[in-house]
């Protein structure tokens, strides 16, 4: 992963999530003992990793046909 400095202040997002992905991130942290906003962080931060060299992301419809 990308080194962080650590005087950065973190940014505030709110977002929706569908109620099934939010009980699996929910299970998920308190099985490794991190909080939901920690294990969110690190999934926005591989993501970002993953696609650094990317162009662009084509928008993919999410189940539920909201994107």
């Amino acid at each position: 992963m990308v080194a962080r400095k650590r005087d950065k202040t973190l940014k505030r997002v709110t977002l929706t999530l569908d109620p099934d992905d939010y009980a699996a991130i929910d299970k998920l942290a308190h099985r490794s003992e991190v909080s939901s906003s920690w294990l969110i962080r690190r999934a926005v931060r591989e993501f970002l990793e993953r696609h650094a060299g990317d162009e662009r992301i084509a928008p993919t419809p999410l189940e539920g046909g909201k994107e």
